[in-house]
């Protein structure tokens, strides 16, 4: 079960992620960040969203567990 819950975290974490990322983008922040900075800037924010995806995703598992 904790894969299947596991997956559907990563999934809602990276598309949470992009739309969390898209408003400010669109709307012209991070007009200043060079290309490199901006890209580098979008790896961090989506890898921090899917290891939290994962952390929330196996948790009640986890708890079950002990």
């Amino acid at each position: 079960m904790c894969v299947v819950s596991i997956g559907v975290a990563d999934y809602l974490g990276s598309i949470l992620s992009y739309v969390i990322l898209a408003i400010p983008i669109f709307a012209g922040v991070y007009d200043d960040l060079p290309p490199a900075e901006l890209s580098a800037l979008i790896s961090r924010v989506i890898t921090c969203f899917v290891v939290i995806g994962q952390l929330a995703g196996c948790s009640p598992s986890f708890h079950m567990t002990l």
